[in-house]
């Protein structure tokens, strides 16, 4: 009779991060560490090739971009913003079709990351994974503090002492992965400022609104599980003003972030606090200086004394600073 020999292999198709096999197993890791998925087989050690590939991960990352560099002028003295805060997302059909595929998970939970691709260019195969995604838990108390007008300043916070407004962080985090906590703060000044002025009038007799947005200053606003602010407004040319008013109404938003150990990590969020204050002081021609005792107390103080923090999963977003970004209006005196 006829002979016919075959060598034939069986072989499964699983999805691997990094070393591990997360077909077979599951494998527990944090928010905010990258994560490098690839093709494998069992058994392992096989060459195959693979097309036509599709991943699907969810709802992840491709990268945080977060700088605060200052702006900087050009050589016609305009300003160029360098500060920016943006969310990088994969792009279907462009990143999720390689056989490798890096990624951030922002949210927590069991994730089952798939791969369907064509093996050896016959083959249609499907491989799924798991990792159990870790995410710390964390609440925020607040404490604003009162408006204080000294100094041709107006301010939310006692300058000598008390803040504006105070933030405090209980941290949970039993991922098992370090990290450190950090606050990154975003949004909006308005202030409004007018003076009669003795002298000088064409410089200091004047009104003025003056209004930024953006990132507050740096990335992060500070690192550790503690934040305070205390906003404030300077009224130019403070001796030689006779009459003077000021109005500020700022708002912001304050983001706990929590960023793994690692340099394969972004800053995750996991709380954010709304928050706003308002203030203003009106300086009599007969006061020699600025004092509490003119301040409006009615339309002054922070909008909520202990504005709440909510569980956040948003990244805090910025194409410039708030102190770039300054827009000075000239208003009539009243």
């Amino acid at each position: 009779g006829n002979e016919v020999s075959a060598n034939v292999t069986v072989f499964k198709l699983v999805v691997m991060h990094g070393s591990v096999n997360i077909t077979e197993s599951t494998e527990n890791w944090v928010v905010g560490k990258k994560v490098s998925l690839s093709i494998g087989t069992i058994p392992g050690g096989l060459t195959i090739t693979t097309s036509d590939r599709t991943w699907n991960v969810g709802d992840v990352v491709q990268n945080y971009i977060h700088t605060a560099t200052p702006a900087t002028k050009n050589s016609e003295g305009a300003l160029i913003f360098n500060a920016i805060g943006k969310v990088m997302h994969l792009t279907k059909g462009v990143d999720d079709i390689g056989e490798t595929i890096g990624f951030y998970w922002y949210t927590g939970g069991e994730k089952a990351p798939q791969i369907d691709c064509t093996v050896n260019g016959k083959w249609q195969m499907h491989a799924t994974g798991t990792i159990n995604v870790q995410r710390p838990t964390a609440t925020v108390k607040t404490q604003a503090g009162s408006v204080y007008g000294i100094n041709s300043t107006l301010e939310l916070g006692d300058p000598a002492g008390t803040p504006g407004m105070t933030f405090k962080a209980t941290l949970t985090n039993n991922t098992g992965f370090a990290g450190m906590p950090q606050w990154v703060q975003t949004g909006s000044t308005n202030y409004t400022y007018w003076r009669r002025s003795s002298i000088n009038v064409d410089t200091c007799d004047i009104g003025k609104k003056i209004s930024g947005e953006g990132l507050d200053d740096s990335f992060p606003y500070i690192l550790g599980d503690e934040a305070e602010d205390s906003p404030s407004i300077t009224v130019p040319c403070p001796d030689m003003s006779l009459w003077g008013k000021m109005e500020a109404h700022d708002s912001f938003s304050m983001y706990l972030m929590f960023e793994p150990e690692g340099e394969d990590s972004i800053p995750v969020s996991l709380n954010k606090v709304d928050w706003a204050w308002n203030g203003k002081i009106i300086k009599p021609f007969e006061a020699e200086t600025w004092a509490n005792t003119q301040i409006v107390s009615e339309e002054s103080g922070a909008t909520n004394p202990n504005p709440p923090g909510a569980d956040c999963t948003e990244f805090p977003a910025w194409f410039t600073r708030i102190q770039d970004t300054p827009t000075s209006t000239l208003i009539p005196v009243p």
